[in-house]
């Protein structure tokens, strides 16, 4: 399914590509992002890539082989994807993809200590230089999915975070020194939420109401925001 906003109103419209669709199925996107009303990148399933032109969507192949779950424009001619793949429970891949001027390329991500592969869930840029990136892995000891984040600066992926009790599904920065992640596992009663705030330079668990389920978080002014999850739960957040 595919909505479009214009001014107040959002209504949903057909998603039909132009052009040759892509061959190997699955196609579905699954992240957008846009600099401008006619500069909009589309990523999704088996890292495959849309952009909009002239008001149709058209397709720009595939970058990488695994699904890309993020996509985020960090200007007008460039913009970052990841991924992975969880297979029944267990993450088998980690992958990323920078786009410069329309070329869009495979990046490397790092594994954890233990080297387990990071299949990444969410994404956010401060700017060009400085980005965030959260997921999942599954380790094999504990025989269980845990969280990770991973940080982008100078030029570089590398995992700042690991080893957190849940997978992490979005991250959102209110300046380079503070910042919220958001997660959650399945627990013997429901879900259990875990929340990780970030500054001065540390990603700290914080208290919260367990028995959410979160899926997406975005900030308003400073560090308050809202966090919607699974079955249609809202949640205030006011740490500061």
């Amino acid at each position: 399914a595919f909505a479009r906003s214009a001014g107040s109103l959002i209504s949903a419209i057909p998603f039909w590509p132009s052009g040759e669709f892509p061959p190997g199925g699955p196609n579905a996107p699954r992240a957008v992002s846009g600099w401008s009303d006619s500069n909009v990148w589309m990523v999704g399933e088996r890292g495959v890539l849309f952009y909009l032109r002239e008001g149709r969507w058209l397709w720009d192949g595939r970058v990488v082989d695994d699904d890309l779950n993020a996509v985020e424009m960090v200007g007008p001619n460039e913009a970052w994807a990841v991924g992975g793949r969880n297979d029944g429970g267990h993450v088998t891949a980690s992958a990323a993809a920078h786009m410069l001027n329309s070329n869009w390329a495979p990046v490397t991500t790092p594994t954890t200590r233990a080297g387990f592969q990071v299949n990444l869930l969410g994404m956010d840029f401060v700017d060009r230089n400085n980005g965030w990136a959260v997921g999942e892995y599954y380790d094999d000891v504990l025989q269980e999915l845990r969280g990770a984040v991973l940080h982008y600066a100078a030029g570089t992926w590398r995992v700042e975070t690991e080893d957190i009790p849940a997978s992490l599904y979005s991250v959102r920065m209110a300046s380079a020194t503070e910042g919220w992640a958001l997660g959650w596992r399945y627990g013997a009663g429901g879900p259990l939420a875990v929340y990780l705030q970030y500054k001065a330079g540390t990603w700290t668990p914080v208290a919260g109401p367990s028995s959410f389920a979160p899926l997406s978080v975005a900030l308003g002014s400073g560090t308050a925001g809202w966090a919607v999850g699974l079955t249609g739960a809202m949640l205030e957040l006011t740490g500061g």
